[in-house]
Parts: C-alpha cells; structure tokens; sequence
C-alpha cells in the first residue's frame, strides 16, 4: 500500500491477516470467504485455514456432515503459527451458547504461547453461526473475547457504521460484539446478503486498523533506532573529539605574533630596570686624571 506524500510515496508493510474457523454445514467456512475478500480489498494478506476435526466419520455421517466437511479444501492450521500474522480472526459454530469443542480444543492448545506473550499485541476478531436467532450468538462471542484478551489481543467487533446491522424489518445476525449468521435448525437456512457484506465488512475493518497498529510500530522501532544512532554518535564525540587545527587561520597568526611581540618587549624592560638597581653604573675612565694621578704617586716617592 502506498500513501503519496508531496513528492514522496510513502510504503506500508501489508497487514498479515489469518482467519481459522471450524464448520460442520459450511455456514461459518462461507462467512470465512467473504471475510478474505474484505481483508483483500483493504490491502491485506489473508491467509485462511481450519482447525483439526476431532469428531470421527461415523458421527459426522449421522450428523449429515461428512460429505461437507470432506469437500473442505483449507489446509488445517498449526498453534505456532497463530505467531506468524498481525491479526487472527476465528470463526466458530455455537454450541450451548458457547465456541465448538474443536474451536475450544485448539484453544487450549495455545498455553505455551499465553506462556511466551506471543499473541500480545495482535488484533483478534470473531464470527459465529447459530441454528436460531437467540441462540447464542453474543454470548459465543463474548466467551471467546475472554481467551483473546488472557493473550493480550486487542479485540476488534463490528461496529456500527456498518448500518445495516440496524436493520429490524428481517431476521439476521451480526451484532457490534462480531459477525454472525443464522443457519436454521436443519442447517438450510444460507447467509443472507446482509450477513455476507457484513462479513467483507468485518475484514476490511480489522485489515485497516491492524494496519495502522503495524505502521505505527514500524515508525516508532525506525525512531528508536535512529535515537540510539545519534546517542552513539555523541558518545563518540566524547571520546574522540575532533583535534584543533595545526595550522590556524593567518590573520589569527599575525594577532598572535603581535601580542607575544608586545610581551616581550615589555619582559625586556623590566629585566634591564631590575639589573640597574643590582649593578649601579661604573665611572668612565678618563686618560687625562690618570696620568695626574700617576705624577703625583711619583712625586711622593721622592
């Protein structure tokens, strides 16, 4: 994605988004396509997977599910994984007002990374599907919203901006705790054009709120990066400071040149006045007053 920026384009790191659902009747797994596609056209890398059936095919045939669960091409997902991607939204079927037991059995398997702090900080949503339009849907929700935050994930729902969640005049899912669908009792009943742009709404909304949350984050870790840089570099300054130039500008030479001149004319002086006071001067010597003073030492001797 990129933003223009005056005469810069500004890049932004892709959201990695992961949507793991579980679905028996194909409800949750057609609310998982819709939502992709809303993460898509937010700019998103979307990467959809399923968690492991745990119930064995003799049961889902007498649930009518075999063939349904069969036909799922979605690679089944990993708890590890879950590390890998800036937002994970999970969808799962209710059952008795709360997640499926293979939703809940994948989710306990994530102890070591509630362990680690592995998911702290990551966006998570939800999505359900009920048989009846009471059926449990908000509290599914809600009970799974518990897991997420005892992650750390900053929990994301649907808000009401997607109006048509205010509609009355039919049945439907979807409530600001998340989206949802109404499959019926004998599963019949598909997601309704409602649910499914609500679904493509879902994806676009977490999309572009985890991607502000992984830009912003770049920004501040390229911040702190560059702070450390420039304290290094002062550091360095301490240490190594830059030496004075040998050879200073002229004009600083010839005031230099000057001022020790000046000094040591006047160190001079003073030398020449302390040596007169120690030394008085000698008198001349004068031929004449010699020469009397020699024919008077020869007239006494006489």
């Amino acid at each position: 994605i990129t933003q223009s920026t005056g005469l810069f384009i500004q890049i932004f790191e892709m959201a990695k988004v992961l949507i793991v659902y579980h679905s028996l009747w194909g409800h949750v797994a057609e609310l998982a396509k819709h939502i992709a596609e809303g993460v898509r056209n937010a700019g998103g890398k979307v990467t959809v997977k399923r968690v492991p059936e745990t119930l064995p095919d003799e049961v889902l045939a007498k649930m009518h599910a075999l063939e349904t669960v069969k036909n799922f091409t979605d690679e089944i997902v990993t708890v590890q994984e879950l590390v890998d991607y800036d937002a994970i939204i999970f969808g799962t079927p209710t059952r008795f007002g709360a997640a499926s037991a293979q939703m809940r059995s994948f989710l306990d398997m994530t102890g070591q990374l509630w362990q680690s702090g592995a998911l702290v900080g990551k966006v998570g949503s939800v999505f359900t599907s009920t048989a009846t339009q009471h059926g449990g849907q908000e509290s599914t929700i809600l009970s799974f919203h518990t897991t997420l935050l005892h992650h750390g994930m900053i929990i994301v729902g649907l808000p009401y901006t997607y109006a048509d969640q205010m509609t009355t005049d039919v049945i439907t899912g979807i409530s600001p705790y998340g989206l949802s669908t109404i499959a019926g009792s004998k599963g019949d009943r598909r997601p309704t054009p409602i649910e499914l742009n609500g679904a493509k709404f879902l994806g676009e909304h977490v999309t572009k709120i985890t991607s502000a949350l992984v830009h912003g984050r770049s920004s501040l870790h390229k911040s702190d990066d560059h702070g450390l840089a420039h304290q290094s570099e002062k550091k360095d300054e301490v240490h190594h400071p830059e030496k004075k130039e040998d050879h200073p500008h002229p004009e600083h030479d010839a005031e230099k040149d000057k001022d020790e001149g000046g000094k040591k004319t006047k160190r001079e002086a003073s030398h020449k006045k302390e040596k007169s006071k120690r030394d008085p001067p000698k008198e001349k010597s004068d031929p004449k007053s010699a020469k009397k003073k020699e024919s008077k030492k020869s007239k006494t001797k006489k």
